[in-house]
């Protein structure tokens, strides 16, 4: 707790206390309006309100609420003699403080005291109750700006179905970047505390490559049964051994980024590895992993002014754009076309950067793209077969918004079996088939033209060449494309 010093102005180390909190309870006594410091506080409290999102529980105790609203009683008589000690000098600051009681005392809140039906101890057990006790989990999950997440939430605890018996798996299923991750975190930080026991298994596919099965199987069960040593010898013992001690467990389990079936096999199984009421979730780029385990939630994408909304979030650490970067701020967020991901990047990448810099960006963006985020977007390329990353290559230089039965002939004349290909890309969310055409999303379609692109300064070295200006290149310097075979690898 730090402590400050009263009769003071209020500081900026306790103005900066305010911003950096989560939630704001505000106590109202009867003498509450009689000091100018906790005026202060309460009316940069509001102001994070409004711009920053931040919470404010109001508490009345011994205090009408109507009382703040049209200040009256006790309240009036403290602004009225604010209004006299500050002899017109700053009269403004008065009505910011009206202004901030009134807005206040719109929140739902807690009326204690001598004329209310509830006392301070029922308070505070109704405040712990409802706000604090999955705190620990929120500050942990590291997510910032949650624009338009009570919705998505909402619909996978549709499926869900807390609080029935049986066990139910559900899927959340997307292209990278949608915001899965997100989502499957805010639901586990929800309702965790209603299960014996829970684990949120991040990055498993990553995970698995590095570390093996049996650690994740390790990592599961020690979390779990809160056990720090777990000696497993083989991924078969493993699966015994959640199947064993997990059986009889009413438990919450996310696994997060899933891109195989052995992952689910050896670290999911069957529902009767589970105890009642048991809930897992599985989030993956890949929906044909969940056809045999549960229901499937496709993540929405975001509306229009959600999208501007968490743009402005990390690029400037409100809810609407700076005034002067409006227009340009219209032009990133219609290139990330709706994507968290992308938004979450170039948002955090244009804070505090002059409108020259932005230029700038955006310039280099429509050119070659942002890397970080054609990294990301091409881990939905790992584990395809070869024939159907060829597929996908092609589709992203040469296909998108062709017909999909020409596009099945096209590349059947090749060789391929592409409906299978086109079937799989689908599920992988890479691409989609809208009104009889193939289609893709704007930044997976140059993630995968990023990656055709061998050696960007020689396209001949390109697996695929689609521009004028490199069919020129290599035309006229002469060269011979070495990746020109239609099944090189890319």
């Amino acid at each position: 707790m730090r402590n400050f010093e009263r009769g003071r102005p209020i500081s900026a180390e306790l103005l900066k206390a305010i911003e950096e909190s989560r939630i704001a309870i505000i106590v109202f006594s009867e003498k509450y309006a009689s000091s100018k410091w906790c005026l202060e506080e309460l009316t940069k409290i509001m102001d994070c309100v409004e711009k920053k999102g931040q919470e404010a529980i109001p508490i009345f105790h011994n205090v009408d609420p109507s009382d703040l609203r049209r200040p009256s009683n006790s309240v009036a008589v403290a602004l009225a003699k604010h209004e006299a000690d500050l002899k017109g000098s700053d009269l403004g600051k008065v009505q910011r403080w009206k202004d901030a009681l009134c807005k206040a005392a719109n929140r739902a809140g807690w009326v204690v005291g001598k004329a209310a039906n509830m006392n301070e101890a029922d308070c505070i057990d109704q405040i712990i109750d409802k706000k604090f006790q999955n705190l620990h989990h929120t500050v942990s999950a590291n997510e910032t700006y949650l624009v338009g997440i009570e919705s998505r939430t909402g619909g996978v605890e549709l499926l869900l179905k807390v609080g029935l018996g049986g066990v139910r798996f559900v899927g959340i299923w997307g292209m990278g970047g949608m915001g899965k991750t997100t989502v499957a975190r805010k639901i586990f930080d929800n309702i965790s505390n209603q299960f014996q026991g829970s684990c949120f298994l991040a990055n498993v596919r990553e995970d698995s490559k590095k570390h093996g099965m049996t650690h994740l199987q390790m990592t599961l069960l020690s979390r779990i049964l809160n056990e720090k040593s777990m000696d497993i010898q083989s991924v078969y013992a493993g699966a015994d051994t959640i199947k064993r001690k997990l059986c009889l467990r009413k438990v919450l389990i996310v696994f997060d980024d899933v891109d195989n079936g052995d992952q689910l096999k050896y670290l999911v199984g069957k529902h009767d590895w589970f105890g009642d009421g048991s809930r897992i979730i599985i989030t993956t780029r890949n929906a044909d992993l969940l056809r045999c385990h549960g229901e499937l939630y496709s993540v929405p994408e975001l509306a229009k002014h959600e999208v501007l909304e968490l743009f402005s979030w990390y690029a400037f650490g409100g809810k609407t754009p700076d005034k002067e970067f409006f227009e340009l701020s219209k032009s990133v967020v219609d290139y990330a076309k709706g994507l968290p991901l992308a938004l979450e990047v170039l948002g955090s990448f244009l804070h505090t950067r002059d409108i020259i810099n932005w230029r700038s960006a955006l310039d280099r963006l429509k050119d070659t793209g942002d890397e970080e985020i054609v990294k990301q977007l091409s881990l939905s390329l790992d584990g395809l077969a070869y024939e159907d990353k060829n597929i996908f290559l092609d589709i992203a230089c040469f296909f998108r918004g062709k017909w999909r039965d020409d596009v099945i002939t096209i590349l059947n004349s090749f060789g391929f079996k592409s409906e299978i290909g086109l079937d799989v890309l689908t599920k992988k969310s890479l691409i989609y088939i809208s009104e009889g055409m193939v289609e893709m999303h704007d930044l997976i379609e140059q993630m995968g033209q990023q990656v055709a692109r061998v050696d960007q300064d020689k396209p001949w070295n390109h697996s695929r060449i689609w521009h004028e200006n490199d069919i020129e290149t290599v035309f006229s310097t002469n060269q011979v494309c070495v990746s020109s075979n239609h099944f090189e690898d890319a």
